[in-house]
C-alpha cells in the first residue's frame, strides 16, 4: 500500500493518545490491522527524509486523513501550512523481529534509572527500528523514553536494504554504559561570543555559601550572565571528576568566538583529568575557566567543529571514544546604536554538513547544550527594560544546535538555565552492562476527545486538488525557487563589494526558509506566518551599513525600494503582535491601518481580506511573492550594472534610510 500528499491532508497531532511518538493513524478501509510503514518528506528529492511509524486504524480517523504526531511531522519537515509532498507506503522494505537487541547509552547516564525506565515502558514492545538501505546498523540512534541510545548489536541480522526491525515480546534486550576501563577525549567548546554577557539566568548557587540547589527554592534569585553560568559548570564538572572514579577523560578546553583559542592546556592538546591528577595541572585548569569570558565578537560554530575535530585526530587517543561538547546561547544579535557590537551565527548550514561527516566518516559524537531560552529571556529583558522591545537577534536560538545534534549522534539538545549544564556535566560518569526485563505487550490506547476533534478539523479542509491547484502550487513554487535564488545572488554582490550582505542572516536554515515562503496559503492564520517570514527576511533583516557603504547610488535606491516599507506595513496591520494574549492590543494605529489598506488595494484590489475568503489570502500571497521577486531582481540588476562599470555623473538628491 501507498499513500501520497497528492491524495491524502496529514494531520499533525498534539497531545495525543493514539497518535503519540511513532505511531500513526488512518482510517479502517485503508488497512484492517496494524503494520510498519515508513513515511518519507520530499520522496524523490535531495532533501528526502524517511521515518519509520506504526500504521493504527482507527474508526475517529476521517477518510483522506493521514494523522501523526506533531514531534515526528517537525523532524522530517512537514510543518503546518506548507506545501510539502510526503508518501507513506507499507512494502518496499523488509520486516524482521528482533531475537537480541545490544543498546549503547548515547550520553552517559544513571544506568540504573534508564534501565528500570525501560521495564515501566508499557510501548518497548512493538517498538520499531528503521535500517535505511546501504546504512551501517552501528549509525542508528534510538529513542527510548527520555534517553537517546546506540545500536551496537542486534539480531537476526541477515540480508541487507531497507529494513524495520521490530521489538516483540520474547526480544532479549541489554543497555551498554562505556566501563572505566574505556576512555573518552572530550573537547568542550565554549561560546565567548558577545550575547553570552547576558545576565538572564538566575544564580543557583546557595546564598548561604553552600553548594549548588534548585533555583525555584530560592525567593530572591540574583541574576548571572551566561558566561557565569558556563564558568561555574565547568568548575562543578571539574570536582566531579576529581571526586569520582569512572572512564579515563582526556579533557581539552577550547573558547570559540569568530576565533578559537585553546584554554587548556595551552598548547592546543589534550590532558587526562581524574583524582589522579597532579596539582598543577588541576590549578591550571582552573585558571582557565576563569579566563573564559564574553567577547565582542561573532559566533562561528562551524570553524569551532573543524577546530575540535583536529584536535581530537591529533591528540586523541587511538580505542578511545570522541566527544565534542557544544555549549552556546545560540543568540544571534546585530549592531544597535553606539556603544553595541554586532554578533552573528557564520555559515548555518556548514556545520550541519561538517558535523554530519564527523560522526559518520570519524565517529566524533556531539553533544550540544543550549544556555538560556526565549521563557528565560523575555522576563528578564522586560524586568530589566521596561517599555523596550528586544532585538530579535538577542533572543536565544538553539535551531542550529538541535540540527547539528541530530547529524551528530548526541542527544537530544538541552536547553535551559545553569541548572541544565550542571546537570548534563554530573551525567559524566560511569557505567556497565544491564538486562531489561522482557517487554510486555500494551494495547494500543484508544483516542483522546481531543485528538477526535483535531481529525474534524483537518477533515473539514480536505479537497482534492484539480488542475487549477496544481498549476498555482507549481507556480508557486517556481516563483519561490527564483526568489531564492535571487536573495542569494543580490547578497553575493553586496558580500563581494562591500564584505556585507544586503539581508543579515535571520537564524532559519535555508530549508525552513525555502519551506516558509512555498506554504500555500488559504487562510488568515497562514497568511499571518507567511507575512511575518517575508517581512523578518526582507525587511528587517536589511543591514544598514550595506546601504551606507555602497558606492553606486543605483544600488542604494533598489535597496531602499518602497514596496519592502509597503509590505511591512502589511505586517503591521495583519500580524501585528500576535502573541498577545488580549486581542485588543493587537491593533497597529489608524495610520498604519490606513497605508496597509492603500498596499492591499494596489497588490489585490481590495482594502481587506475577509477571514474566510481562501481564495483572497491565496491572491494576496501570490502578489507579496511576485512583489519581492520584483524587487531582488531590480536590486540584482544594479548591482550587477555597478560591478561592470562605475558610476560617472553628478549624484542626485541624498537618499535616506527609512526603518
Amino acid at each position: 500500500m501507498k499513500l501520497q500528499s497528492a491524495a491524502m491532508k496529514l494531520a499533525r497531532v498534539a497531545g495525543g493518545q493514539l497518535v503519540a511518538g511513532s505511531r500513526a493513524a488512518i482510517a479502517p478501509r485503508y488497512s484492517a490491522i496494524d503494520m510498519p510503514a515508513v513515511l518519507t518528506s520530499y520522496p524523490g528529492q535531495t532533501n528526502a527524509e524517511s521515518q519509520v511509524v506504526r500504521l493504527c486504524p482507527h474508526r475517529s480517523v476521517p477518510d483522506g486523513i493521514l494523522a501523526v504526531d506533531e514531534d515526528l511531522a517537525g523532524r522530517l519537515g512537514l510543518s503546518a501550512d506548507l506545501a510539502v509532498t510526503w508518501e507513506l507506503r507499507t512494502d518496499g522494505f523488509r520486516r524482521v523481529q528482533l531475537r537480541e537487541l545490544f543498546l549503547e547509552l548515547a550520553v552517559e547516564q544513571s544506568l540504573e534509572d534508564v534501565v528500570q525506565a525501560l521495564n515501566r515502558d508499557r510501548t518497548l514492545c512493538g517498538t520499531l527500528i528503521y535500517r535505511p538501505d546501504g546504512e551501517d546498523i552501528s549509525s542508528i540512534s534510538l529513542e527510548l523514553g527520555e534517553a537517546l541510545y546506540r545500536v551496537r548489536n542486534l539480531a537476526p541480522l541477515d540480508g541487507t536494504g531497507e529494513t524495520v526491525f521490530e521489538i516483540v515480546e520474547t526480544t532479549q534486550i541489554q543497555v551498554f554504559a562505556p566501563g572505566a576501563k574505556s576512555g573518552v577525549d572530550i573537547v568542550i567548546l565554549a561560546d565567548c561570543s558577545g550575547s553570552m554577557d547576558f545576565a538572564d539566568l538566575n544564580d543557583t548557587s546557595d546564598s548561604t555559601g553552600g553548594g549548588l540547589i534548585r533555583s525555584f527554592l530560592q525567593p530572591n534569585k540574583r541574576k548571572m550572565t551566561r558566561s557565569e553560568a558556563l564558568r561555574r559548570s565547568l568548575k562543578h564538572l571539574l570536582d566531579l571528576r576529581l571526586s569520582l572514579p569512572g572512564r579515563v577523560s582526556r579533557i581539552a578546553l577550547v573558547a570559540f568566538s569568530t576565533r578559537c583559542v585553546p584554554m587548556f592546556p595551552r598548547d592546543g592538546s589534550m590532558r587526562e583529568m581524574d583524582e589522579s591528577a597532579p596539582v598543577v595541572l588541576i590549578q591550571e585548569f582552573r585558571d582557565a575557566i576563569g579566563l573564559l569570558c564574553a567577547e565582542q565578537e561573532g559566533t562561528n560554530i562551524g570553524q569551532a567543529l573543524q577546530y575540535a575535530a583536529e584536535l581530537l585526530h591529533r591528540s586523541g587517543r587511538p580505542g578511545n571514544d570522541r566527544l565534542i561538547v557544544l555549549i552556546s546561547d545560540g543568540a544571534h544579535w546585530q549592531p544597535k546604536g553606539d556603544e553595541a557590537t554586532g554578533e552573528e551565527t557564520i555559515a548555518i548550514d556548514e556545520p550541519i554538513s561538517l558535523m554530519a561527516h564527523l560522526h559518520r566518516d570519524l565517529k566524533i559524537h556531539l553533544h550540544a547544550i543550549g544556555i538560556s531560552t526565549p521563557e528565560i529571556f523575555h522576563p528578564w529583558f522586560q524586568q530589566t527594560y521596561p517599555g523596550q522591545q528586544p532585538n530579535g537577534s538577542m533572543i536565544p536560538n538553539h535551531e542550529l544546535l538541535t540540527e547539528l545534534v541530530r547529524v551528530g549522534g548526541g542527544d537530544p539538545s538541552r536547553t535551559g538555565d545553569a541548572q541544565v549544564l550542571e546537570a548534563y556535566f554530573s551525567g559524566l560518569a560511569t557505567g556497565v552492562v544491564r538486562r531489561v526485563d522482557s517487554p510486555r505487550q500494551s494495547p494500543v490506547p484508544e483516542p483522546s476527545s481531543d485528538e477526535v476533534a483535531q481529525f474534524t478539523v483537518v477533515a473539514a479542509q480536505v479537497q482534492q486538488p484539480g488542475a487549477k491547484d496544481r498549476a498555482e502550487n507549481v507556480e508557486l513554487n517556481a516563483m519561490c525557487d527564483e526568489i531564492q535564488e535571487l536573495y542569494e545572488a543580490c547578497d553575493g554582490y553586496a558580500k563581494a563589494e562591500v564584505q556585507t550582505p544586503f539581508f543579515r542572516p535571520t537564524g532559519r536554515s535555508r530549508r525552513a526558509f525555502t519551506h516558509l515562503l512555498k506554504s500555500a496559503v488559504t487562510t488568515e492564520q497562514g497568511f499571518q506566518v507567511f507575512i511575518l517570514t517575508v517581512d523578518q527576511t526582507f525587511f528587517e533583516a536589511r543591514d544598514k551599513s550595506a546601504f551606507e557603504k555602497y558606492p553606486s547610488e543605483t544600488v542604494r535606491r533598489a535597496f531602499a525600494d518602497e514596496r519592502l516599507s509597503d509590505l511591512h506595513a502589511v505586517r503591521i496591520m495583519q500580524a501585528h503582535d500576535t502573541e498577545l494574549p488580549d486581542p485588543s492590543r493587537r491593533q497597529p494605529n489608524q495610520r498604519t491601518q490606513r497605508r496597509g489598506s492603500e498596499v492591499l488595494r494596489r497588490l489585490v484590489g481590495v482594502s481587506h481580506v475577509e477571514a474566510a475568503d481562501s481564495a483572497g489570502w491565496q491572491r494576496l500571497q501570490f502578489a507579496v511573492l511576485r512583489d519581492i521577486k520584483s524587487v531582488l531582481t531590480d536590486l540584482r540588476a544594479a548591482a550587477l550594472a555597478g560591478a561592470q562599470r562605475p558610476e560617472s555623473g553628478p549624484q542626485s538628491e541624498t537618499l535616506v534610510w527609512r526603518d
